[in-house]
């Protein structure tokens, strides 16, 4: 009579296919964690920076080129002053 085989028991004995190209098992697990660590997070900030977002896309980069733009009168001021200064 034939033993059934326990699928778990049999793919921790499989070979890590893998393993021909000189990559080590662990790591590899380790790294896809790490990677699906960090999809998720992404993921998480995206969908909070969607549903918290104060203003329209627009509008935020209305305030965006408009900020800029203030600080490089101000950084060009300052220019002007240190250039009389010297």
């Amino acid at each position: 009579m034939v033993q059934p085989v326990n699928p778990r028991v049999a793919r921790e004995n499989a070979p890590f296919p893998l393993a021909a190209l000189g990559i080590d098992a662990d790591l590899f697990k380790a790294a896809l964690l790490w990677m699906a660590i960090g999809a998720s997070g992404l993921a998480v900030g995206l969908a909070l920076g969607v549903l918290f977002a104060p203003r329209s896309g627009e509008e935020t980069r209305e305030r965006l080129a408009a900020s800029v733009n203030r600080l490089g009168e101000e950084l060009q001021r300052v220019a002007e002053v240190k250039a009389g200064a010297a």
